[in-house]
């Protein structure tokens, strides 16, 4: 006989329960001697022995009972000519599914945790028949099938497996195992067998974990399963992968919030995270921009500790710039890398549109007439043309007696095509701002003295302004600064006190503009004289452009929306796959995509790196893609007591690390597990002990009145 589950049988411990119990409830009476009953002990002496044999027949029960149930737990099976009274068993379907995730890319002495689980699904097919049915499965995020055959060959499935490669995606275990059931459950085989190789790391449950009975709610194409039917599939669990070894992983790289120009210092920082709970680490960061290493330091983090390490880059050209932070390899090198980029260039050509008052707005833009970040030029609101906005690379909105119709229109077809507007909410600009605007807000110029909101977080833009920065921007008093209503909170970046917008941003189909309510004369109040006025300015003058600031980039296989039109541009993938990126501006596009309005669908690719956006052979987008390393970088398995359950399976045998999965899978292929068999045997026993227990406390009562 052999077991399933061997590790129930200490559950045998417990017969020692009703042994104790015996012992311990015997009562003693206490001999007095009456001469009148002298000649009634020889009566006395045999009802005791007919009530200790019930009371030994009642132990031998109860013993028997208790290390059954234990026996059906740990399943035994038996094999050979007893096996034969028993229902057998032929051939069946077989789904294998296969853990690919990054996690188990982690090295583990010369080979892999992914390299183990290929070797165990060797082993099983190695036990299959040419009747099997078989499907194997690779999985992570996604499901992939790379085999279903009616007709099994062992040696062609080996080649198969021996080339798959781990990928770069976390794991979402729910979905594989209801796939490998659903396509259990839709073939007519009996026999129904699931396979799940996997390190069962805790981050790979969180689609199912909750709810593990309603995440394998599959349809059924046969016509519907019920709960019985699913229990026929016998699930083998098969954990690879040490427990809990020590990583660190490179997790953000945070890039300058603003556009940068050539000649200045760019900072970048690493965050890294130690994801061991007991080692501390030690190594070196390196920074590297453009394939030269600009930053090296060696780093060390306390146990389950983070730290960032800061870096000052000289940008000495213009132009999109790679960059690459990366750290020794560990034991997982999928998280010791991350891949970032940014925008540099020679200077901005900035349209002011503007009638009066725009000294100190000027001043703030170009205070020495010859800034090596901005190239300046100024127009009044009845006197620019289309021509004016083709030169500009950003147009400024400002002050004045406000555009007519004819200037509102040129605005709102340069802002259509792609262009980027910082418009000030100041009076005569109020049919502007509702005809820019998607939402026709409300403006009224008769509000109060107002200070911003404190309670609120930073917004992007503001990301060079330290802490002093924004206390001292909280202080500063407006004078009647416009009561804008009917903007959504989700795109106010920054509020008044009275929670009305200060500052709010709008993609309006390809372009994008920023409206802020500043009145540029020291009559406004105190903003304009105050030293945060020119870097409050030329940051909300650079976020109406973000797609040339730094960028942490997309997550490997994330779908986005390039706002550009598809049509002369293609994609170049990490790898250097080349494709034309979807044109959303036609068709019948989704719910999603109507919102994001018209552009380019772009896939960022398999594998981390860069997604390089080209037209007429120039890069005109460099998109970094990573890794989701909060995915599986903690490298926390799940108890393996607890793995079926999480994953709500029933019938399932949970293979030990180093297990011998041959002979289990041998004895519940060949051998006939006896478990259902031992429980009826059990709850026979304690109905039989049932039966003799009353009729041992009806001969007490008789002893004891017999006595009295």
């Amino acid at each position: 006989m052999d077991f399933l589950n061997p590790l129930f049988l200490v559950m045998l411990g417990a017969v020692a329960v009703p042994i104790l119990i015996h012992f311990f409830s015997r009562r003693k009476i206490p001999e007095i001697v009456f001469s009148s009953l002298i000649f009634l002990r020889g009566s006395e002496r045999r009802s005791m022995r007919k009530i200790d044999f019930r009371r030994l027949l009642l132990l031998l029960l109860r013993v028997a009972g208790v290390a059954l149930i234990a026996l059906a737990f740990a399943r035994p099976v038996i094999r050979g000519g007893l096996a034969a009274i028993f229902p057998g068993e032929g051939s069946g379907a077989v789904c294998i599914l296969i853990d690919r995730s990054y996690s188990m890319s982690v090295e583990e002495g010369e080979t892999t945790a992914f390299q183990k689980g290929i070797d165990r699904a060797l082993e099983i097919t190695g036990m299959l028949g040419e009747e099997d049915e078989v499907a194997i499965y690779l999985f992570d995020t996604r499901v992939i099938k790379i085999l279903e055959t009616d007709r099994f060959r062992a040696a062609q499935v080996s080649e198969i497996l021996k080339k798959q490669e781990t990928s770069f995606y976390g794991t979402d275990l729910a979905a594989a195992v209801a796939a490998g059931r659903e396509r259990l459950l839709s073939g007519r085989r009996e026999i129904r067998e699931l396979f799940i190789i996997s390190d069962f790391q805790k981050s790979g449950f969180t689609a199912g974990a909750d709810l593990p009975e309603n995440a394998l709610d599959i349809s059924d194409s046969s016509g519907g399963v019920g709960r019985e039917e699913r229990r026929r599939i016998r699930t083998f669990l098969i954990p690879v992968g040490e427990d809990a070894p020590a990583n660190v992983s490179i997790d953000k790289v945070v890039t300058p919030g603003k556009v940068v120009h050539k000649g200045e210092t760019a900072a970048v920082s690493v965050v890294m995270r130690n994801h061991s709970q007991r080692l501390g680490a030690k190594f070196p960061i390196r920074i590297s921009v453009d394939g030269k290493i600009v930053h090296e330091r060696e780093i060390e983090i306390a146990p389950a500790g983070s730290k960032t390490e800061k870096a000052l880059i000289q940008i000495d050209r213009s132009g999109w710039i790679e960059g690459l932070a990366s750290k020794r390899n560990d034991r997982l090198k999928a998280d010791d890398s991350r891949f970032f980029s940014f925008h540099s260039r020679k200077r901005d050509r900035v349209l002011l549109i503007s009638d009066s008052e725009e000294y100190y707005l000027r001043q703030a833009l170009n205070p020495g007439e010859n800034d090596e970040e901005i190239e300046l030029r100024r127009k009044k609101w009845d006197d620019f043309v289309t021509a004016d906005l083709d030169w500009a690379d950003l147009v400024i909105a400002g002050p004045g007696v406000g555009p007519a119709q004819r200037e509102i229109g040129i605005l709102e077809e340069y802002l259509s095509g792609g262009g980027g507007i910082f418009a000030l909410v100041t009076r005569g600009h109020e049919k502007m701002i509702k005809e820019l605007s998607n939402h026709q807000p409300g403006v009224d110029f008769n509000g109060r003295e107002e200070t911003i909101d404190y309670d609120q977080e930073k917004p992007p833009f503001l990301s060079p302004f330290d802490r002093e920065d924004m206390k001292a921007l909280f202080r500063i008093r407006f004078r009647g600064p416009p009561v804008v209503t009917g903007i959504p909170p989700g795109e106010v970046d920054l509020r008044f006190e009275s929670g009305h917008p200060f500052v709010w941003s709008e993609s309006v189909e390809k372009g994008r503009i920023v409206f802020a309510s500043i009145d540029p004369v020291p009559e406004g109040g105190d903003l304009v004289l105050s030293p945060l006025f020119l870097p409050l300015v030329r940051q909300l003058l650079f976020s109406v452009d973000p797609a040339l600031a730094g960028t942490e980039g997309r997550k490997v296989g994330e779908r986005f929306v390039l706002r550009r039109e598809a049509e002369g541009i293609r994609a170049v993938l990490p790898g250097g796959v080349e494709y034309i990126p979807s044109d959303l501006s036609g068709g019948a596009p989704g719910k999603v995509e109507k919102e994001l309005s018209a552009g380019a669908m772009i896939t960022a690719g398999d594998e981390p790196g860069f997604v390089r956006i080209e037209a007429a052979d120039s890069t005109i987008e460099l998109i970094p893609v990573n890794i989701e390393s909060s995915a599986e970088s903690r490298l926390e398995k799940v108890e393996t007591a607890v793995i079926a359950d999480m994953l709500g399976v029933d019938d399932s045998v949970l293979i030990p690390q180093g297990g011998d999965l041959l002979g289990h899978l041998e004895m519940a292929r060949e051998g006939r597990e006896i478990s259902g068999a031992l429980v009826i045997a059990a709850l026979m026993i304690f109905f039989v002990e049932l039966l003799v227990s009353q009729r041992k406390d009806m001969a007490a009562a008789r002893s004891d009145r017999d006595v009295g």
